[in-house]
């Protein structure tokens, strides 16, 4: 969700310059003098934001953001697009660091500035609607998270056909909420077609696809079902992302611990099989 919002952002990142950051401190922003250097930073170099973001630094993220925000709404406007654009970061990192009383009133001012800028079906007001899906799914609100995610999936095929790898954020949240409430064969079936849509396209070991492959293995072992297919997808989404990502990052983290999670089970019903036997 993070990375997504960040290459948009980079297209139209970077016209802040130490004249705006002067007139964003006469303006009332909160940004001190010491602090500067690292906005200037951020501004002319948002790969930064990416290489906090990939070193799972979310409270370092938020604290650059949270600056860039600031500066963006006292010298473009609260109304510009940049302004939008460093809106959807801040609130993605909240979201990371599950501050969703934070997150929630950005989601909703991103969506609602783009449905009224852009409309409904433009491709920059889906990124809004499945952020804000996600933020529902969080909070237990599952029929409306679905009713979010379903829109901006019909949305990303509309608008960027059935084998692009933006439609994988919408992919993922539609899923996600479908297993959150147990329907887990629509469930799979949407993510085995992300899966040979995004491989095809972006091939076995880009973050995109390793993501993809461990949302299978995810839905498989949340089904109880093909734990031995779910093992070696568990297996693959780790090794990937074991050679792209940070040791410590969340990811990686996050694949060990559901391998392990399968490890155990397989296991269990070998142990049953053969007490059986």
């Amino acid at each position: 969700m993070y990375q997504k919002n960040l290459e948009v952002f980079l297209r139209t990142y970077g016209e802040a310059n130490s004249a705006n950051l002067e007139n964003a401190a006469k303006s009332g922003v909160r940004a001190p003098r010491a602090a500067w250097p690292q906005i200037q930073l951020t501004l002319n170099s948002p790969l930064n934001l990416l290489v906090l973001n990939d070193r799972g630094k979310y409270e370092e993220a938020v604290d650059v953001l949270s600056l860039t925000f600031e500066t963006f709404e006292a010298t473009v406007g609260p109304d510009d697009r940049k302004t939008m654009r460093a809106c959807d970061l801040l609130a993605c990192s909240y979201t990371s660091l599950n501050r969703l009383d934070k997150a929630g009133p950005l989601f909703i001012r991103a969506l609602e500035y783009r449905e009224k800028r852009l409309g409904s079906l433009h491709p920059e007001t889906i990124n809004p609607l499945h952020n804000l899906s996600y933020l529902r799914r969080q909070q237990g609100a599952l029929e409306e998270a679905l009713t979010l995610g379903q829109r901006a999936l019909e949305s990303s095929k509309e608008r960027l056909g059935s084998t692009h790898p933006d439609k994988l954020e919408s992919v993922s949240s539609v899923s996600s909420t479908l297993g959150a409430l147990g329907r887990y064969e629509e469930c799979e079936v949407l993510d085995r077609q992300a899966l040979v849509d995004i491989q095809a396209r972006l091939g076995p070991w880009h973050p995109d696809t390793l993501r993809m492959v461990h949302n299978l293995a995810y839905t498989l072992e949340t089904a109880n079902t093909k734990l031995d297919e779910a093992r070696e997808l568990a297996k693959q989404a780790f090794k990937g992302r074991e050679e792209v990502l940070d040791s410590e990052h969340p990811h990686l983290e996050s694949s060990r611990r559901l391998l392990e999670k399968i490890e155990k089970k397989v296991q269990s019903d070998n142990l049953k099989t053969t007490s059986e036997t």
